[in-house]
């Protein structure tokens, strides 16, 4: 006599999750002063997406404003500035430099850690050393 062997089924479904509709944020009140310099800013990982998220609210860029190409190249780095544009992340008119529709939703679908970012906003604004930031010294914040 075989033995039988009780079967699960797979009873999960792989399903798309729809983007996360969220408010357009609040525009931060002090205008970008500061940026870290080459070889001061995150490359990769948790850092690098609170980087950049604080320039998107620090410029306004999260609801639509656009701003010059020069200003992004030199507060996210030329390559990262290249790289989106090439990717379709950013387009670029006469405006000047702003999300796509790509780009909102593969930025907006960024987990962001909100203490770092708001300690990038502080560097950004205020030309400050927060804890988080991964900058030690004060000589990688430049003033624009």
């Amino acid at each position: 006599m075989s033995k039988q062997v009780a079967v699960k089924k797979n009873t999960t479904t792989a399903a798309v999750a729809a983007p996360k509709v969220e408010q357009p944020a609040a525009p931060v009140s002090k205008p970008l002063a500061y940026h870290l310099a080459d070889g001061f800013r995150p490359e990769h990982g948790n850092l690098l997406k609170a980087h950049t998220e604080a320039f998107f609210r620090v410029t306004d860029m999260v609801n639509g404003k656009r701003v010059p190409t020069s200003l992004a190249q030199t507060v996210l780095g030329k390559a990262a500035v290249s790289w989106h544009t090439k990717k379709g992340n950013f387009d670029i008119t006469a405006q000047g430099l702003g999300l796509s529709d790509a780009g909102e939703l593969k930025f907006g679908l960024r987990g962001i850690n909100e203490e770092f970012c708001a300690a990038y906003v502080a560097v950004m604004t205020e030309g400050t050393l927060q804890p988080g930031v991964g900058v030690k010294a004060e000589v990688g914040i430049k003033k624009l």
